[in-house]
Order: C-alpha cells, then structure tokens, then sequence
C-alpha cells in the first residue's frame, strides 16, 4: 500500500468521524475543556521499507507497543464538535535488545455522538509529529540524546517522522467532571509502520463557557455541604422535589443582588402590554445564559439514587447545575422578586413554574397559545424546563408545557408557598467569594430582542389577516384603525401612530382620534393629548371612549371642572367604565393613591368601530 493511498483513507475517515472527551449530555451553552490521560497497547500492523535498515524493522524484530497520551480537548459552545492537542510518549521494542522511545505531538478534531445519557460515541481523526531515540538497553548517550533533533547517530532510524491516525471510542460518565473511555486506535508513522492498538483512559471536564471566562481570579470556594435527597425511583416523580423549597434562599444578598440588578437593567424596557412577571422572568434567564450556567445531566437523575441539591449560590459559582440545582436557582431568583414559583415532577425529570400577575381572563386574552399555560389555584403558571439552556425563555416555556402535557396525569406540582412552615430550611452557609454578575447592558440588549420575538409570535396570525384585510379594502380607516389598535395593544406605539394618522388621510375618523389621543396621554404629551380628543367629541359626542379620554387629559391638566362635565356624561354612558376609572372623581394624592390601587395607570381604552 502507498503513501498517498493510506493518507486518502486516513483523511476521509478523520473527515466523517471524530473527536474526544465531552460532558455525555447534549450539547449546552457552555463552551468545555477536557483533559485526558489515556494509556495504550498497540501491536505493529505493518513495516514498511527503509532501504539499507530494512532487517532492522522486518516483521520478525516488532515486539508490543506500550505508551501513554496527554491530551486536551475543547468544545465551542453549542456544538458536538471537538479539536485539541496531543502529546504521548510510546516505546517499541526490537532484536538484539533494542528499543526505540517515540515522543509524538499533535492535532486532533472530531466529533461526539450521545448513545445514552451518560454513554458517548466518540470518532477523531489526529496528524502529529514523532522525534524517535533507538537505545540498546538502558544506556542512552549522548550522541542518541543528540539525535532527537538532528539524525546523526546510525542506530536512529528517523529523527522526526509525521504521524497520521484515526480511532473511536466509547465515553461513559460516571460523575459530570469524570469520564471514563475505551476504543481503539490506529497510528501510520509515515516510512516507517503502522500500528493498531486499545486504550483506556479517564478525562476530567471543565465548563468554560460564557462570561464566566472573563471572570476575574478568585479563591475557588470549598464546596457547600448539602443534604441529600431521599430515594427516587425513576418510573414515579421524585418523593423529593416537594423539598426543593428546603434551598431556596430568596432573601439571601447575593441572590438578592443578582435579581435586583436584572431587573434595573430590564424595566426601563419593559413593554407595557405584557405580564410584568413573564418580563421579569425573561431578564434573569438571559442574565443566567450570559453567565454561562449550564445544564449537566448526572446519572443520578436516571437512575435510583441519593444525591446532594447545591444551594443558589453554588450553583452560580459552579456555572453548572442538575435539574434539581437550576430550579432551585431559579425560583430563589423568582422568589426574590416576589414572584410565586412551584417546582414539578414528572418521570425522571424536574424543573419548575412561575405564577404570572395577570388573571386567567386576561391570559388567554393576551396569549395565543393558551395550552402553554397551567390554571392552578386561581393562578396562571408558565411552566419552564430549566434545563433548556441553549434558547431563550420562550423555548424553554415551550418545552416545560411539554413535558407537563406528555407526563400528563404522571406530574406532580408543588407551589412554594403551599410548602412553606411546613419543614425546616436547609442550613447551607456561604463562605466563597460574591457570584459573578452579568453585564447589564448586554442583558437589556437580548431582553429586548427576546421581548420582540415574544411580540411578534404573539401578533403574528392576527397581523397577517389585518394586513390582509386593509389590502381587500382599499386601505378604509376602520381596517387602518384596527391594524394600529392591534400594535397599540402590543406597545408598538410607533407602528400604532402610522395606522392611526393613515386612517385621518381621507376623514376625521373618530377612533383614530381616540387611539392617537391616547399614545399622546402615554408619551405624557397631555395637552396634545386633550387636543386629538376634543377633534373626536366634535364627531362623536357621546361615545365612552372620547369621554373618558377628556376627563383623563384634563384631570392631568387640572381642569377639573370639564373633567367632572366629562365623567358624569361617562358615567350614564358607561357605569362600569366609570367605575374602574373612578379615580377620576378625586384630586391631588388621593387620586393617584386610587389610580394605583386600580391598576389603571397605564390602561388605555383604545377606539374601534363595533
């Protein structure tokens, strides 16, 4: 066989296998390094001839090869793909008491194939470089040690010869940063053989990705002590997961921190037509990904098993958790945020739930998949897999709700609160440095980004058809008007005033009058404000909607008496408008005090023609 042909084969299988030494779960946000001891037993494939040195390597002078290699492997983010360097040493025996030490260095890529949870496929492909010493027995002199950099010495049958090779291995992890692996792998030293040999190894694997590699040097903190849960069979939900709340530390400062600065970073962007709660739970999950916390799955979550729940804090300092160890996180984080939360169980799996602010009515009114939500207790519940950790929230809603929807009768809930004074916490004392914190201005640049994406799945069906509909009808004010009512609605107050001030090009249309009225009271443009609703009363004197508009604008100017004209019109017009915005009777604190009390601040009555 030659050269070129060997190199063919040896390339194209490097090219569609390889790689080593990954975490045995699916690919997660955190980029991993992996470090590898991995010792060999090869026996020689073939010699291959060196002219006037040929009985030297012929087959009957080949004894077993033994050696050893060091490697590190990394992982980019997201990705099963896996490069790295090499180094090992190996010796191969000859006749006449000879041996030849072989120190090789080198490149290998690949990739990783998950067969179970906790057992991996990996196939690489390597090219190096060999500097090789021939030694009769154990005396090495200095003319051999010379050798290794310029063949001089007779006995030295190459100073430096490439080296190609391919293997696959099987990868077993027996804890999250321990893995064990076994396979075989083939060696072609160019001009001189070709080997095929077993090795046996155990990597230790290291998540790097995200932030938490910018991270200044800090003393490593000794691990927290945590209790452990009780047995948990895998073919019924956790008899445990209803004492996750044991770990919760919502009031502790670092979580407390943490939480707080997310959302000083998130309001200011907050969108007006969304559940503060879901917006909130929006800014600390992408907060926790750009920290790089990572999901590692652990065989003790597949199997009947004890294992220990880290606290919130050990988990941020670790950058990586179990589902068990992200939901606690989360819902300390939640928590904080006086959000309710509730952990779930179903076969084999747990992860958790947080409660919007918004009602059950005005929840299947806003969102359009409603089979993503759970109605519990009065509550609407968003279900998250925390273990998601490659998409943003929504993706992780999405594949909470089906988790919940596959185990069906099979889940468990426990809200936290129900849990509460029922057991005592679990004392979990910190004494490692302050969590890392993420950088606020990225955070409120992908909360804004995953608030649109929210928005424009949201208005996506309902868009289309009114877009539709203005098309069909030769862009007529009511279809103009009901388009910019739908992007008010969703706080899309610019693309709202453009379908407004279309629907005013032919006609004073009135609830276009209305609606641009309002996004002036919002802009806090009230005169302007007050000007757009005094145009509509021209045309429609007793609608509720341009009533209410006069006596809001005014009350904020203080013209209190066209405000009280105004409201007692309203209030034959329309009782229970008057009465949810009756904040409007009063003056001075006590109105805004009542104003508050209602939840109308921010509510707007927005003009449609029924």
């Amino acid at each position: 066989m030659n050269r070129v042909s060997v190199l063919l084969i040896l390339v194209l299988f490097a090219g569609g296998a390889s790689g080593e030494n990954a975490v045995m779960t699916a690919p997660s946000p955190s980029a991993l390094l992996s470090f590898s001891v991995m010792p060999n037993l090869a026996t020689p494939v073939w010699p291959i001839g060196l002219g006037s040195h040929h009985t030297l390597f012929g087959p009957s002078t080949f004894s077993p090869i033994v050696g050893a290699t060091l490697a590190c492997r990394y992982r980019p983010a997201s990705s099963s793909l896996l490069v790295g360097t090499d180094f090992g040493y190996s010796i191969v025996g000859f006749e006449d008491n000879l041996s030849m030490s072989m120190l090789q260095a080198g490149l290998s890529a690949g990739l990783h194939l998950n067969i179970l949870p906790t057992l991996g496929l990996r196939c690489f492909g390597s090219v190096g470089y060999s500097y090789n010493l021939v030694q009769r027995g154990l005396a090495m002199s200095h003319e051999n040690w010379l050798a290794l950099l310029l063949p001089l010495n007779y006995l030295v049958a190459r100073g430096g010869t490439p080296v190609v090779g391919a293997g696959a291995e099987l990868s077993w992890s027996f804890i999250p940063s321990l893995s064990l692996a076994a396979g075989i792998r083939f060696r072609y030293f160019l001009d001189l053989y070709a080997d095929l040999g077993a090795t046996l190894g155990i990597s230790y694997n290291l998540p790097v990705g995200g932030p938490r590699t910018a991270k200044p040097t800090t003393q490593r903190a000794a691990p927290l002590k945590s209790a452990p849960h009780p047995l948990a069979p895998i073919d019924r939900p956790p008899a445990a997961t209803e004492s996750l709340s044991l770990f919760l530390k919502p009031q502790e400062p670092n979580v407390l921190l943490l939480s707080k600065r997310t959302s000083s970073a998130v309001e200011p962007y907050m969108n007006r037509a969304i559940d503060k709660n879901l917006q909130s739970a929006i800014g600390l999950h992408e907060a926790l990904r750009l920290l790089g916390v990572a999901y590692v799955s652990t065989p003790l979550e597949s199997a009947v098993a004890v294992h220990s729940v880290k606290s919130p804090l050990q988990t941020l300092q670790d950058g990586s958790g179990d589902g068990s160890d992200l939901s606690v996180l989360y819902s300390s984080l939640f928590e904080s945020l006086q959000m309710d939360t509730a952990f779930i169980a179903t076969p084999g799996h747990v992860f958790m739930a947080f409660a919007l602010a918004s009602s059950e009515e005005e929840a299947r009114r806003t969102f359009s998949h409603a089979d993503e939500l759970l109605f519990r207790d009065g509550k609407v519940w968003v279900p998250i897999d925390v273990t998601e950790r490659e998409g943003s929230l929504l993706t992780a809603w999405q594949a909470g709700a089906q988790e919940w929807r596959k185990a069906k009768k099979q889940a468990h809930f426990y809200p936290v609160r129900a849990l509460e004074n029922t057991q005592q916490p679990v004392d979990s004392t910190w004494s490692g440095s302050r969590p890392p914190l993420p950088d606020q201005a990225q955070v409120a640049e992908n909360f804004q980004h995953e608030v649109a994406r929210l928005v424009a799945r949201e208005i996506h069906e309902r868009e289309a058809a009114l877009l539709a509909a203005v098309s069909q009808s030769n862009s007529s004010p009511k279809t103009l008007n009901a388009l910019g009512v739908l992007y008010a609605r969703w706080d899309l107050l610019e693309k709202a005033q453009v379908q407004f001030q279309a629907a005013l090009a032919t006609t004073e249309y009135s609830p276009a009058l209305v609606n641009l009225g309002n996004l002036c009271l919002l802009r806090k443009l009230t005169e302007e404000g007050l000007g757009f609703y005094q145009r509509a009363a021209a045309v429609a004197p007793h609608d509720p909607a341009v009533l209410l508009g006069l006596a809001r604008s005014n009350h904020e100017l203080q013209n209190f008496e066209q405000v009280k004209e105004a409201y007692d019109e309203l209030q034959t017009r329309n009782p229970q408008l008057a009465s949810q915005f009756s904040y409007l009777r009063l003056q001075g604190e006590e109105a805004a005090q009542q104003a508050e009390a209602n939840h109308v601040k921010d509510i707007m009555v927005w003009g449609e023609e029924k």
